[in-house]
This record gives C-alpha cells, structure tokens and sequence, in this order.
C-alpha cells in the first residue's frame, strides 16, 4: 500500500481559505482496488496569516507543521493567494451602453 499526503481542494469561505491535509492510500486486494482519505491537519488563510490546526482542533506552530509536513504550507499559501485574488471586470467609458454582439 502506498500512502500519500497531499493538500485536499481549497474552499473559499467569506475572506477565508480552507484546506485540509489529507493522507490517502490505495491498494489491490483481491482484484478489488481499496483505499482511504483521512485528514491530517487544517489549513486557514485569512487576512494574509496561515494558522494550522491539529485534528483536535489545537493550533500547531508553523515550524512545527513545516518540520512535519515539509512544503505543504507553501503549497497552501501559493493556491490559496490565487484563489484570494480580486478579479476586475473590463472596464467601459462611464454612460456607455451594454454591447450587443448580436
């Protein structure tokens, strides 16, 4: 069985992102394909700080989960700023009517 830790998918909630850590392993047993996912640790990004959090809801030192979980904040921080990004809408000279391209 190999088994692997990896950044689960990020959620946005109100100026928030979330992640969990999650261990997953897969395997053939039988010619049925078994596997699990269980959650390591909580990431949240807020306001531009990363807390982690154990499972039981504690909060772990970033070097501490760094020295655990070589790589994983960085990951997180990189694809939660993506996600933290204003997207501006194309700009129209004020009073111009809505385009029809029909």
């Amino acid at each position: 069985m190999t088994k692997k830790i990896e950044l689960d998918t990020l959620r946005v909630a109100g100026d928030a992102v979330v992640a969990a850590l999650v261990t997953h392993a897969v395997k053939l047993d039988r010619g049925f394909v078994v596997g699990f996912r269980r959650p390591v640790a909580i990431l949240v990004r807020r306001r531009g700080a990363t807390i982690c959090f154990r499972l039981d809801g504690g909060v772990m030192g970033r070097a501490a989960f760094e020295d655990a979980h070589r790589g994983a904040i960085g990951e997180f921080e990189t694809r939660a700023a993506r996600l933290q990004t204003p997207t501006v809408p194309a700009a129209r000279e004020p009073g111009a009517a809505p385009v029809n391209n029909s």
